[in-house]
């Protein structure tokens, strides 16, 4: 087999591979309540169309010219969306901090989609191989087992290896976790803990948000907000990883930055019951359009909205 046959089969299956985890992307934002018109975010579908494109133009599949346009049509998308939000961090924090901000927004979205399309593939897979059995034999007729966690094997030993050690909250020995007010007390009070940069500049970009007249905006914005706590509950447990297996330290304590990825992660169900309170309140709006009514332009004043003119 000669070199450009391998870099061609290389080409085919990392193109393949970008255009399935484009699909899943595209499947995963259909399966969101609103459907496409009120998807997260388009950019990792985008992005990763772009690359299959891109990788088909190089091994020869398309032309040079169509192959840039297919290329660029995508990536032309992302990259007004990506300077749109680089602006509005701009506006609150400077350049350098809202280039590092887009450019980590980024990179989350593009891991979240190769989860998710690793996740469709074990979901498709996993009837095959429960059927299958070990060494493609026939497996014995059983229950059917629970749903696979979505954890990977470290945090599933980590919670073996400490089972007898209680969630933080559970613990009697620590006593009762302090209210907010407390810890806020013990950051910003005399000799208290600096905040950490990142999450100030977290905090800027949510609190300076505008979504400037867009309901689309508000909405990608509510679920991005769901992605992000997500994936900083990854990171909780990235950190856990980090302090038992390259520092050393007792499963007992790196088990306690799992309980934080727990509570972290259930605030994605907040963010989740935001969006649907928002389809509740501005439902009958949306069905009236969808079923051909309209709307006056300055639909506020037309109805006299807030000057006691209408039912609140």
């Amino acid at each position: 087999m000669g070199t450009g046959t391998i870099i061609d089969i290389a080409l085919w299956a990392a193109s393949l591979f970008c255009g399935a985890v484009a699909v899943s992307g595209c499947a995963q934002m259909r399966r969101t309540r609103g459907g496409w018109r009120e998807a997260p975010a388009w950019t990792a579908p985008l992005v990763f169309t772009a690359a299959a494109f891109a990788l088909l133009t190089v091994a020869g599949v398309l032309g040079p010219l169509s192959g840039f346009l297919l290329t660029a049509a995508p990536l032309a998308v992302v990259t007004a969306k990506t300077a749109r939000a680089w602006r509005e961090i701009r506006k609150v924090k400077g350049a350098g901090v809202a280039t590092r901000t887009v450019l980590g927004l980024l990179a989350a979205r593009l891991r979240a989609a190769l989860w998710n399309a690793r996740e469709d593939v074990r979901d498709l897979t996993g009837p095959l191989r429960r059927a299958a059995g070990p060494a493609g034999e026939a497996a014995p007729v059983q229950a059917a087992p629970a749903p696979a966690p979505s954890r990977g094997g470290f945090v599933q030993g980590l919670v073996a290896a400490a089972r007898d050690v209680p969630p933080l909250r559970d613990d009697g020995y620590l006593g009762d976790a302090p209210s907010p007010e407390t810890v806020a007390g013990n950051v910003f009070g005399e000799g208290g803990a600096m905040v950490p940069p990142a999450f100030l500049a977290l905090a800027e970009f949510i609190g300076g948000f505008d979504p400037d007249g867009d309901e689309d905006e508000l909405l990608e914005f509510v679920a991005g907000c769901a992605a992000g706590v997500i994936i900083l509950a990854e990171g909780f447990e990235d950190l856990a990883e980090s302090l038992l297996n390259d520092m050393g330290l007792d499963p007992a304590f790196a088990i306690g930055f799992v309980d934080a990825a727990d509570e972290t992660a259930d605030l994605s169900g907040v963010f989740a019951l935001l969006n649907d309170r928002y389809h509740v309140v501005y439902g009958d709006i949306h069905e009236h359009v969808d079923a051909g009514g309209t709307l006056p332009h300055d639909a506020r004043g037309w109805f006299h909205a807030g000057d006691g003119g209408a039912a609140a």
